[in-house]
C-alpha cells in the first residue's frame, strides 16, 4: 500500500510531515496539495509546484509568482468545498 505522507521542510527549515491530499494539473504544471497538522483540530493546506529535475525526478518548489498562486489557491479552495 502506497503511503500518502510526506516529509518536508518548512520555512524555517524544521522537517514537517504532510498529508497528501491531491495533485492537481492548471495549464499544463503539475501541483502537490498537502495538508500539515497545525494543532490537534486544525490543518493547513498548501500546494508546491512539481518539477523535473536533470535526472528526471520529480523535485517540490514553492510557488513565487504571485499569479500562479492566486490560480492555484482558487483551485484549492473549491477544492476543499467540494470535500467538505
Amino acid at each position: 500500500m502506497e503511503s500518502n505522507n510526506i516529509k518536508l521542510r518548512d520555512e524555517f527549515g524544521n522537517q514537517v510531515e504532510g498529508k497528501i491530499l491531491n495533485i492537481i494539473e492548471i495549464d499544463d504544471i503539475e501541483y502537490l496539495l498537502y495538508s500539515v497538522s497545525v494543532n490537534d483540530d486544525e490543518d493547513a493546506i498548501y500546494a508546491k509546484k512539481i518539477i523535473k529535475n536533470a535526472t528526471g525526478e520529480d523535485d517540490l518548489i514553492d510557488i513565487s509568482d504571485l499569479n500562479e498562486k492566486n490560480k492555484v489557491f482558487d483551485i484549492v479552495r473549491e477544492y476543499i468545498n467540494s470535500v467538505e
